[in-house]
C-alpha cells in the first residue's frame, strides 16, 4: 500500500496553499533569475530538445555557430557570484582551494596536481571552455553534469572570473572593481 504524502500549506504571504506564488505577489530580483534558470534546467528535463534549442549557450556553453560561448549568457550581479561562492565552496574548493591556486586537498595529502585558475591558459579560455569542462570534466577532474544544475556552473564561472579578476587586479596594486565594471563583457 502506497503512503500518502501529506503537504502543508504555505503560511508565506506570497505562496497559495499549492505552493505557488500567489497573485500578484513579485519576488525579489534574484529569485527570479534563478526561478528563471531552474525553470529553464526542468524544462530542459522533460524535453531536451525544447530547452536546447530555446538557448543552447545555456546549456550546452556553446553559441549557433558550435563555438565556446565568450561570456556567460546570463546578468552577471551580485547576487550570482555569490551564488557561485557558495557552489565553489561546496563542489571546487576541496581540489582547487579558496585562492582558486590548485592546492586543495588533493595537492596537499596526494600530491595530485589541480590547475589554478590563474594560468595564463585558463585565463584566456572562454566562459563556454569553463563550462563545458566543468559539464563534462578533463584530464583527473570528473564531470559535474549531474550534480550541479546548469544555472549554478554558470554562477561558479562568475565567482571563478571574480577570483581571477581580484588576483589580477592586486598583482597590478590596484583596489578591486566592483562587479558591475567586470573586464569581461556582461551579457
Amino acid at each position: 500500500m502506497r503512503a500518502r504524502l501529506h503537504v502543508e500549506p504555505s503560511s508565506h504571504p506570497s505562496q497559495s496553499q499549492h505552493g505557488r506564488p500567489a497573485e500578484g505577489a513579485r519576488p525579489d530580483g534574484q529569485r527570479v533569475l534563478l526561478r528563471r534558470l531552474v525553470h529553464a534546467s526542468a524544462r530542459s528535463r522533460h524535453d531536451p530538445d525544447r530547452g536546447l534549442k530555446e538557448d543552447a549557450a545555456f546549456f550546452t556553453g556553446k553559441g549557433a555557430d558550435g563555438q565556446f560561448v565568450a561570456t556567460i549568457p546570463v546578468p552577471v550581479d551580485e547576487a550570482l557570484v555569490e551564488r557561485g561562492h557558495q557552489r565553489y565552496a561546496i563542489y571546487c574548493q576541496p581540489c582547487h582551494d579558496a585562492r582558486g591556486d590548485g592546492k586543495g586537498i588533493l595537492f596537499q595529502r596526494g600530491n595530485v596536481p589541480t590547475a589554478s585558475f590563474h594560468q595564463e591558459k585558463i585565463l584566456k579560455y572562454p566562459d563556454g571552455q569553463i563550462f563545458d569542462i566543468v559539464t563534462n570534466g578533463a584530464g583527473l577532474m570528473p564531470g559535474y553534469r549531474w550534480p550541479i544544475p546548469p544555472a549554478d556552473r554558470w554562477a561558479i564561472i562568475a565567482y571563478v572570473r571574480e577570483l581571477e579578476r581580484k588576483r589580477l587586479a592586486s598583482a597590478c596594486g590596484r583596489s578591486a572593481a566592483p562587479v558591475s565594471e567586470a573586464p569581461w563583457p556582461v551579457a
